[in-house]
C-alpha cells in the first residue's frame, strides 16, 4: 500500500471543498466549537467574579447567600453596580446592554455582521453585573456573545450574506447548548429566534 502524495491530497481537498455542503458543515463545526467554548468562559468568568465578591461560586446561590452578612451583600451590589455604570459609561458606544434583540437585528438586517469588540465588552459588562448579584439571566448576554464571535469568523472568512446569517445561528445555538447543557434547545432557539 502506497500513500499518497501531497499533490494527491491537495486535489483530493480541492474537490473536497467545492461542495458548499462540506463547506457550510465544517464552518458550523468550528464556529460551534468556539461560539460554545465562548459560552463556558463566559460561565466561568461569571463564577470568578463571584468568588472575588462572595467567596464562593455556584448556580445555586440563594444555598450559599444566606451566610454572608447583609452588609457585605450591600457592599458588594452597590461595588458591582457602580463598575458596571462605569463601564458602560466608559466602554459601550450605545450605553445599553446588548442581548437577543440585537442579534436579531442583526440577522434580519445587516447581514449577519456584528462587532466582536463590542459583544466582549457587552460579555464583560455582564459578567461583571451577574458575578455581583444582578437578578438577570444569563441567556442575553451568552446569546450575544456567540453571535459576535460567530459573526467575526464570517467577517474574516468574508462569507456572504446568507452564510453569515446561518452561522450566527450556529454560534448562538453552540452558546445557548454549552451555557445551559441544552443542545437541542440551543438549536431550535437559533431557528426561532436567529435564523427565524
Amino acid at each position: 500500500m502506497t500513500l499518497p502524495n501531497f499533490g494527491q491530497i491537495l486535489h483530493a481537498l480541492d474537490r473536497f471543498t467545492r461542495h458548499e455542503q462540506v463547506v457550510l458543515s465544517t464552518l458550523a463545526v468550528v464556529i460551534g466549537g468556539i461560539g460554545g467554548g465562548a459560552a463556558i468562559a463566559f460561565r466561568e468568568g461569571v463564577g470568578a467574579i463571584q468568588y472575588l465578591f462572595y467567596g464562593f461560586s455556584s448556580d445555586r446561590v440563594v444555598t450559599y447567600i444566606a451566610d454572608v452578612a447583609w452588609w457585605h451583600i450591600l457592599a458588594t451590589t452597590t461595588i458591582g453596580g457602580l463598575a458596571v455604570g462605569l463601564f458602560f459609561e466608559f466602554l459601550m458606544p450605545g450605553k445599553r446592554p446588548l442581548g437577543v434583540p440585537d442579534v436579531m437585528e442583526a440577522s434580519a438586517l445587516k447581514g449577519g455582521r456584528m462587532s466582536l469588540t463590542d459583544g466582549l465588552r457587552a460579555a464583560l459588562i455582564s459578567a461583571v453585573s451577574l458575578g455581583a448579584g444582578a437578578s438577570a439571566g444569563r441567556e442575553g448576554p451568552v446569546v450575544h456573545l456567540g453571535a459576535s464571535v460567530s459573526a467575526w469568523v464570517a467577517k474574516r472568512l468574508r462569507l456572504g450574506r446568507a452564510l453569515s446569517q446561518t452561522l450566527l445561528g450556529c454560534g448562538v445555538a453552540a452558546a445557548v447548548a454549552a451555557s445551559f447543557n441544552a443542545p437541542i434547545a440551543g438549536a431550535f432557539f437559533a431557528l426561532e429566534v436567529v435564523v427565524g
